[in-house]
Order: structure tokens, then C-alpha cells, then sequence
């Protein structure tokens, strides 16, 4: 039975690994990290597939399929939360396109991302600000670039990524950006994989 956060996050990492469920094709597709060849057709074919057929799954979806975005992990464990009667905060970084998970027990604020790697364990801190911190800190990239957080509440199953990215920013030139950053990155690895 899992009836405690340290159980809740023992199973998702055991057992959900990180991809999405394609209503396309019907397939679940797992990113897998780049090995040293650095497989650029299977990066392209994943990407590509993911911004033009990903959709949130719905938590008994998840269950199913076993395979999810931090999205669907989030959201997954949103619902736990809540059945479960704790105070919970969602975010979303502009950084990448993670969302993670903010919960108190015993007045300490509780970091639970079952998507990243190099998180191991639910993380524990005194305040919020304390936990966006330690957030920015764990980011594989220099500390001074500048994100944001965004907090949003819920989100509707079978919602498109970019209708996801609107929901929570309500920014329309942010969408806009993000969607033409991602097709000059999808074309920059098409011309890669032209002249491999």
C-alpha cells in the first residue's frame, strides 16, 4: 500500500520511466539519454513526435502505460497528494519545460520530482524560496541563467504540450517562442542527420 510520500516516490521511480504515450501511433516512446555516438535520427524522431502528438495523460492512463512526462508525473502525483489531504504547489520552469511537484509535511516544504535523474530522494527544506533554490541549483547549466517559475494548479487530461506551456504562463509570445526554438533545434538535427 502506498500511504506515505517516501512510498508514493519509491514506486514512480521504480516504475514509471520518462517518455510519452502517442495517440499517433499508439506506441509509448522512452527518451533515452544520448549515448557518446549521440544518435542524432532517434533524438529527432522523438522530439518531433513528442510536439506533435504529445497529450497529458490521465493518472489511471499513466498507470497503464507506465511511461510518462514530468507532466504526467506530476500531475500522477498531484492526485495522490490530494487524496491524501496535503497542501501542494505545482511548477513549471521556463528552462527546459519541467514541472515538479511542492508539498508540506510538518511545516517543511518537500521537493518531489520523479523525472530527474540526479534527484534520488524527496528533498526537504524550510521555505519555498529555499526550495526554488536548491531547484535552480541542481540545473545542468551555469546558475546566472535567468527562468522562470510559474506556480498553476491543475491541468486537464489530453491537453497538447503547447496548450499546456499557454495554460500556465497565459504568455502567447512565450508559446510562440518556445514552439520556434524547438523547430529551428528539429531542423538543426534534420541537416544533421542529412550530412551523417
Amino acid at each position: 500500500m502506498i500511504d506515505t510520500p517516501e512510498k508514493l516516490f519509491k514506486y514512480m521511480k521504480e516504475n514509471f520511466k520518462f517518455g510519452f504515450y502517442s495517440s499517433l501511433d499508439n506506441k509509448i516512446h522512452i527518451r533515452n539519454k544520448l549515448d557518446k555516438i549521440n544518435n542524432i535520427e532517434k533524438d529527432y524522431e522523438y522530439k518531433k513526435l513528442l510536439f506533435s502528438s504529445y497529450e497529458l495523460q490521465s493518472f489511471y492512463k499513466l498507470l497503464d502505460t507506465k511511461c510518462g512526462t514530468c507532466f504526467d508525473q506530476v500531475m500522477f502525483a498531484r492526485k495522490w497528494f490530494i487524496d491524501h489531504n496535503y497542501k501542494i504547489y505545482l511548477y513549471y520552469c521556463t528552462f527546459h519545460n519541467h514541472v515538479f511537484l511542492v508539498y508540506k509535511d510538518n511545516n517543511k516544504y518537500c521537493y518531489f520530482d520523479t523525472t530527474l535523474d540526479k534527484v534520488t530522494k524527496i528533498v526537504k527544506k524550510n521555505s519555498l524560496n529555499e526550495i526554488k533554490k536548491y531547484y535552480k541549483k541542481i540545473q545542468p547549466f551555469n546558475s546566472n541563467i535567468e527562468f522562470k517559475l510559474y506556480r498553476f494548479y491543475s491541468l486537464k487530461e489530453n491537453t497538447s504540450f503547447y496548450d499546456i506551456i499557454y495554460k500556465i504562463t497565459k504568455d502567447k509570445d512565450f508559446v510562440i517562442k518556445e514552439r520556434n526554438e524547438i523547430n529551428k533545434e528539429l531542423k538543426e538535427l534534420e541537416e544533421k542527420i542529412k550530412l551523417s
